[in-house]
């Protein structure tokens, strides 16, 4: 092992037994780093200076070279150091909760610098103690980096650490064993830091020397033929059937205002298809130079490329090249990898006979422009959710424009993000965005795509003086989403109309919804009208519907204080949920119904007096506490008096039954349930509930002569996929 700061094992000194319980993680580890280097098993050590990686070479089998530099913020982390051939370094941490592990316990610097060894193809990880629950866990530094930066950056949550990480045991001489759990986690345990003894060889006839390597050499090849052949054919038996449907990439939805103005877009993934012509030459060069040199060449599998990559995995014994084409990722990300979750299959031999396979299959059936294409609409290029999928959507993402409008320095960014659309995002992290961008034009000057003037050029520029400054990319997670109740409203629309989800099948829906009507009711709700009113308190809830009282089009929704915070599909107050109605319901029930029915007017008498509800004692009241005498129903009205309300439906009862009343309702749009009509419903009790969308859809009728017109947000759906 070449490790420039570790110590011999005499200098280190070796304590026979260890106590398993009661000390720090930092004393378990380092006596566990002790027995370790003892063993000859590993080289690991405390650092004690900070630093960072700057480069790990592999100049044999067994052995790693790290290069460091003096880290210039003050924190990296604990540990590093050999172990197999392969670098290693990681992280340990205490936790004295029982229900999480802040944040705030790690350094971003440590963050930053695990993502950078995992760059380097170093093994990385988290050593985590949760104290209450004498539990230690190994986690992958894959896994950490990424749920601390697609997450609020508060906590991990001790249920994703017990489902995601890795318990590590306690053993008598070493009492924390982790390089047992790394032996399992990174499939390391049929390699040793040890070099096998070689056996003395007996003498060899050397006149028979010949004729036995030439019939070892025979036999064997004949041997690795007939069982290639076997394997082969096995591994191709349970493989996909191809078919050129399956290369089609579903687009996400697109939600247009009553003007034809784009207001959102939805969908699982982002992505919205673009032809091969649209593409400008400076993004296949990129794209071709920097992952699939000779794919217009090829028949889907590059054999030189393929045995490049296997030797530099026997090399870093990493295993992280795949040597695959265009036509090969196609496949995999088409047949072998979860396009919503952007999860694949695990990594087998057999898996990747059978990319061959399809990608040979699939050259012979379609055209290099449409594999090229396919592959550029399906790929995956981040974003603030990572659901940014296809070249199109990628471009109006990091700058705003269609892809055809790409220049060399953009066109080079977004061909080298790929390779890893988390970390060589630009928002995430610029230094390596820049990087990443500045290898790409390496290989496109290197391959002769670009002059040398065009390299200079672009490799003076900066990536961020071309990234276009959205909202939409920085939205933190507590920023309301503009017009998102409304939206909500129109996704549940949709369903009901269609039985469709509009996230998982593509159309275009043209709604009613007014820019200017549902900006003032996004503002209201989040309290943000100087001068109109303010909430007394967190709990103070509203909400709010805008209907055209002649076509039922619903112009904006106001869904409530919780949509101020951020968030979709939350429970919408204005469509999603019922209340009693109160007095607000005399006027459509009791009053329209006596003029229509009872023959009576505006001016009709009627006494407010002390009454009990039917078959109770309960006398009713006014909100008053007061009485009347006789009264109009114009004066009735207006001062809401709930006797007139409650004798009015009475003689309703009496001259057409509850099953006419319940019919009428229902007519009006609200959902009420033959059997449990009562006579609290005239003053909006008992088990009466209704929605602000019902209330405003019969308050409508009023104004349109009586003609009902359901309230909805949709005018139009056009399907964009043939499935639909």
């Amino acid at each position: 092992m070449n490790y420039p700061n570790a110590k011999s094992a005499k200098e280190v000194t070796h304590q026979k037994s260890f106590s398993n319980r009661g000390m720090s993680l930092e004393k378990d580890i380092n006596q566990s780093n002790t027995y370790y280097l003892d063993e000859d098993k590993a080289v690991i050590h405390k650092k004690p200076t900070p630093v960072t990686i700057v480069k790990v070479d592999y100049p044999a089998r067994n052995k790693a070279k790290i290069t460091e530099a003096y880290y210039a913020e003050s924190s990296t982390t604990d540990y590093n150091g050999i172990y197999k051939g392969k670098y290693i370094d990681f992280e340990a941490k205490e936790c004295r909760s029982s229900t999480a592990f802040p944040f705030s316990s790690i350094h971003p610097h440590q963050i930053r610098h695990l993502a950078a060894c995992l760059r380097h193809g170093a093994i990385a990880f988290i050593i985590l103690r949760m104290v209450n629950m004498d539990e230690t866990y190994l986690i992958r530094a894959e896994d950490f980096v990424d749920y601390y930066y697609t997450t609020d950056r508060r906590s991990l949550p001790y249920e994703w650490i017990r489902e995601n990480g890795h318990r590590i045991d306690y053993k008598y001489l070493i009492p924390c064993d982790y390089l047992s759990t790394v032996d399992k986690v990174y499939d390391l345990e049929g390699m040793s830091m040890q070099k096998k003894k070689v056996k003395a060889k007996k003498k060899v006839d050397k006149t028979n020397v010949a004729a036995i390597i030439v019939s070892v050499i025979a036999l064997l090849g004949l041997t690795a033929v007939l069982a290639g052949c076997v394997l082969i054919v096995t591994m191709l038996k349970d493989k996909p059937q191809l078919s050129l449907d399956d290369f089609n990439n579903a687009e996400s939805s697109i939600i247009l205002d009553r003007n034809g103005e784009q207001i959102s877009e939805l969908g699982t993934v982002l992505r919205q298809n673009v032809e091969y012509e649209d593409l400008p030459t400076s993004l296949i060069d990129a794209f071709v130079a920097v992952e699939d040199s000779r794919f217009f060449s090829h028949n889907g599998f590059d054999i030189p490329r393929f045995v490049q990559a296997i030797f530099s995995n026997l090399k870093t014994m990493s295993f992280s090249q795949g040597g695959s084409t265009f036509t090969m990722q196609l496949i995999k990300n088409t047949y072998f990898v979860d396009d919503e979750a952007g999860q694949g299959a695990a990594k087998s031999v057999e898996r990747k006979v059978q990319e061959i396979a399809l990608a040979l299959e699939l050259e012979t059936k379609s055209t290099k422009k449409d594999i090229f294409i396919n592959y550029l609409n399906k790929i995956n290029f981040g974003g603030t959710s990572q659901n940014i999928r296809g070249v199109q959507k990628a471009s109006q993402y990091y700058y705003g424009k269609d892809v055809s409008e790409l220049n060399l320095p953009e066109a080079a960014m977004l061909a080298g993000v790929i390779n890893s659309p988390y970390l060589f995002n630009p928002f995430n992290y610029l230094e390596y965005a820049q990087e990443r961008r500045d290898e790409v034009l390496y290989l496109m000057h290197y391959h002769g795509y670009i002059s040398d003037s065009e390299y200079a050029w672009a490799l003076s520029t900066k990536v961020e003086d071309f990234l276009y400054n959205s909202s939409e990319n920085h939205r933190g997670a507590n920023e309301g989403i503009p017009y998102q109740a409304y939206i909500d409203a129109v996704v549940e629309e949709v369903y009901d109309v269609t039985g469709l989800d509009p996230y998982t099948t593509s159309m275009v829906i043209t709604t009613c919804m007014d820019k200017n009507v549902q900006q003032l009711m996004d503002k209201i709700q989040a309290g943000e009208v100087d001068g109109y009113f303010e909430y007394p308190d967190d709990e103070f809830e509203v909400a709010s519907i805008c209907v055209n009282n002649s076509t039922g089009e619903i112009a904006g929704i106001l869904g409530g204080r919780n949509y101020a915070d951020g968030g979709a599909l939350l429970l919408n107050h204005a469509t999603e949920q019922y209340k009693q109605p109160g007095s607000s319901i005399k006027p459509i029930l009791d009053y329209v119904q006596a003029f229509e029915v009872l023959g009576w007017s505006t001016s009709h008498v009627i006494t407010d007096q002390p009454i009990a509800y039917v078959g109770t004692d309960y006398i009713i009241a006014n909100s008053t506490n007061t009485y009347a005498g006789d009264v109009t129903l114009e004066y009735a009205v207006a001062m809401s008096l709930n006797t007139p309300a409650i004798q009015t439906i009475r003689q309703l009862q009496d001259a057409k039954g509850d099953a006419y009343l319940v019919d009428y309702m229902q007519k009006m749009g609200f959902n009420i349930d033959a059997n449990d009509f009562d006579e609290q419903y005239a003053i909006g009790g008992k088990g009466l509930q209704v929605s602000c969308e019902q209330l405003a859809g019969a308050y409508a009728t009023l104004f349109n002569n009586g003609y009902y017109n359901k309230p909805h947000t949709i005018s139009k759906i056009e399907f964009l996929s043939d499935k639909a």
